[in-house]
């Protein structure tokens, strides 16, 4: 892959290959399925910037992600998409640029993988039943999920940030949950954009209906802003400091110490926002502080375990000593 070039570059520039070896237009494809492990963004999908790219306006895309089996699980898809009748024509496209991951010093793997993407048109055709026949004849797929470890990529978005302080520090933690802070804000500019615009005529959702739903989302996301904010940093502080105090040792213990307290503030901070703005009774607030509270305390416990097997993990993978952080520059 070239410099500055993405996945989706190379995706579209395969599709268009198809199209042009197809002597077909876009407009003749019905949906677009891109098989790749190394996408441009978490979401949208590679499908739908190749759909972009070649300009299509109907359809749809999405992309599979299955490594190396993932063409092969994207063309078995387009064929039962086919024989069930949702399109006629799908456009195929594996694409990878795993050169931007490879740790080029370990040859077990990074010999194994390569930048590139080809095409093909799947589409329907009357045979005549015997060998000579063109097509998808079956398929057969499988996986066996319980060698997952033996090769893997890290980085996925679903850890928390206690993972995150654990394994990159009280920084880094810092950064999320700043990051968090900036994500909710722009949510809630769209929000009030999207209130504060009359709805077109044709539209479904009228301004009253958009506005009951909607309307005092500004007041909750700020509570939630709030409370993630001033939880976080304190949950963050509190995580550090019983991690000096015992050396890294102890998981379980600075997990739920930390967690019983930062989520305390959470609730109560939500809570006293949504009751100052008259969103919920005051009579409502003792209750839902204990409710809320201790079913964040069960959470907390009943996670511990996923904690650990998230740091062992880290830990396996970037060979890190107890106590011992990932230092980023």
């Amino acid at each position: 892959v070239a410099e500055g070039q993405t996945t989706s570059d190379m995706a579209i520039e395969a599709a268009k290959a198809a199209l042009k070896d197809s002597d077909l237009h876009s407009d003749d494809i019905d949906a677009v399925i891109v098989a790749t492990s190394t996408a441009d963004l978490t979401f949208p999908s590679v499908a739908t910037m190749v759909q972009a790219g070649l300009g299509m306006k109907t359809g749809f895309a999405y992309d599979v992600q299955a490594v190396c089996a993932g063409f092969i699980y994207a063309l078995a898809n387009a064929n039962a998409q086919i024989i069930a009748g949702q399109a006629k024509r799908i456009l195929v496209v594996g694409a990878e640029s795993f050169s931007k991951l490879m740790d080029w010093t370990d040859r077990g793997t990074c010999v194994l993988f390569g930048d590139g993407a080809g095409a093909l048109v799947l589409e329907a055709t009357d045979g005549k039943g015997v060998k000579g026949d063109r097509g998808v004849l079956a398929v057969d797929l499988n996986s066996a999920g319980s060698y997952r470890d033996i090769l893997y990529v890290d980085g996925g978005v679903s850890h928390p940030t206690t993972v995150i302080s654990e394994i990159y520090g009280k920084e880094k933690a810092n950064e999320v949950v700043v990051g968090g802070i900036f994500a909710s804000f722009f949510a809630m500019g769209i929000i009030y954009v999207a209130n504060a615009v009359p709805a077109t005529d044709w539209s479904p959702v009228s301004d009253d209906l958009f506005s009951t739903v909607f309307g005092s989302t500004a007041i909750a996301v700020l509570a939630s802003m709030m409370a993630y904010l001033f939880a976080q940093f304190i949950d963050i502080q509190i995580y550090h400091y019983w991690k000096r105090l015992t050396a890294g040792k102890h998981l379980w213990l600075r997990n739920n110490c930390s967690t019983f307290l930062s989520q305390f503030i959470d609730t109560a901070t939500v809570l006293l926002l949504l009751c100052g703005f008259g969103e919920i009774s005051w009579n409502l607030f003792g209750g839902l502080l204990l409710a809320g509270f201790l079913f964040k305390i069960i959470i907390a416990a009943l996670d511990t375990p996923f904690l650990y097997l998230g740091v062992h993990m880290f830990r396996k993978r970037f060979k890190l000593d107890i106590n011992e952080e990932i230092e980023l520059d």
